[in-house]
């Protein structure tokens, strides 16, 4: 009974504090994507995290909707990364949050610098701010891995000195599209030189793939 009343109170009056003090104890979506949840209190805390800042620099904030929307939008692309991520089996380890993380101190006055910073604009401590860190380098990660596209030509022969043959030739300055007209047996790409246009990750064969990219 009491999660089903915090859950409702939450939803109907999400800026009193009562609803932000069940959020951070009482586990309630503000969204689903597909089997991955945006809880309440991950809002609310960046919620928080972003009025602190505003008030220590004297910075006109948005009205607590619009902040909401915006940190739901960022969690939502959170989420969609990770599991993205999960299906690639990308992941960003410690010891990468750890390196981003002094890099940044590095180029900010040092780590103490840093720390009293976030601490200070943010109200935010150096566990906090690497649970971000680490959500943005997944995101970048996955980024990379799906949005990168190459330009790809080949010239497809079944033997393997034939092979050779062709790549000792394009080694001495033969024309590869000549080449690929004349020799390739990929009769997609053949007239065009080779060319199989723009892919990205996904849009062939893994071992022609893992050499593209």
């Amino acid at each position: 009974v009491t999660m089903a009343v915090g859950g409702n109170y939450v939803y109907r009056k999400p800026d009193a504090a009562a609803a932000k003090r069940f959020a951070r104890f009482l586990p309630y979506p503000a969204a689903f994507t597909g089997v991955r949840i945006v809880w309440a209190n991950e809002v609310f805390a960046q919620e928080r995290f972003t009025k602190t800042y505003g008030q220590k620099t004297n910075q006109v904030i948005p009205e607590s909707p619009q902040i909401r929307s915006e940190i739901l939008e960022h969690l939502i692309e959170i989420r969609l990364a990770g599991a993205e991520a999960a299906r690639r089996k990308v992941r960003v380890s410690g010891d990468e949050v750890n390196e981003a993380f002094q890099t940044l101190a590095d180029q900010n006055g040092g780590e103490e610098q840093i720390l009293a910073t976030l601490k200070e604009l943010y109200g935010m401590n150096e566990a906090a701010f690497k649970a971000l860190l680490a959500d943005q380098l997944l995101v970048d990660k996955v980024k990379q891995e799906v949005l990168v596209t190459v330009s790809v030509r080949h010239i497809l022969v079944k033997d393997q000195n034939k092979a050779n043959e062709l790549a000792t030739k394009l080694k001495e300055g033969a024309d590869f599209a000549q080449l690929a007209k004349e020799q390739s047996e990929d009769t997609g790409s053949r007239d065009a030189g080779g060319s199989r246009g723009v892919i990205g990750r996904g849009a062939t064969g893994k071992p022609f793939e893992d050499v593209a990219f």
